[in-house]
């Protein structure tokens, strides 16, 4: 089995964050704890989703420092996000802080509203949009998938 696990990992590269049962908050905080990092959280868009994954895994008394949850106007854009990270960083003397914004609304002509996440570190404040789409059962947990991986793959470098 190992040469098709090797294959597997090669083609796909750093898409793959874990094996088994893993799910990215677990490797995310294993990674954070690793570097004795702390995190906080602001979201809007995820509802409370990524500070309840957070707070149940293993290290979040080490690693996790709390979540806030947004209103909508406060974080439609990226210039408001960024603001938000940069200050949530400094209120919660945490390492890092992420933060998911709200749906902002869609361009003229275009029917896809995107979400905008920031994460502030010592290097400074790096963010991603992504677009609204998929099934609603399973929008709120990509889009917090999205925010957990931009933080793994900063972990990472």
């Amino acid at each position: 089995m190992e040469p098709t696990l090797a294959t597997i990992r090669k083609c796909l590269g750093d898409l793959i964050f874990g094996e088994e049962d893993d799910e990215l908050q677990h490797v995310v905080g294993r990674m954070l704890a690793a570097r004795q990092q702390t995190l906080a959280i602001a979201e809007h868009y995820t509802g409370g989703l990524l500070a309840s994954w957070l707070a149940a895994i293993p290290e979040a008394e080490l690693v996790f420092r709390g979540g806030h949850l947004l209103t909508t106007e406060t974080a439609r854009d990226e210039e408001s996000v960024q603001r938000i990270a940069s200050q949530l960083q400094a209120d919660s003397q945490a390492d890092l802080a992420l933060v998911v914004g709200s749906l902002e609304t869609p361009p003229p002509g275009d029917d896809v509203g995107r979400i905008h996440f920031a994460l502030a570190s010592d290097t400074g404040v790096q963010t991603r949009t992504t677009q609204d789409i998929g099934h609603p059962d399973i929008r709120q947990a990509r889009v917090a998938k999205a925010a957990l991986d931009l933080l793994r793959k900063h972990l990472a470098s």
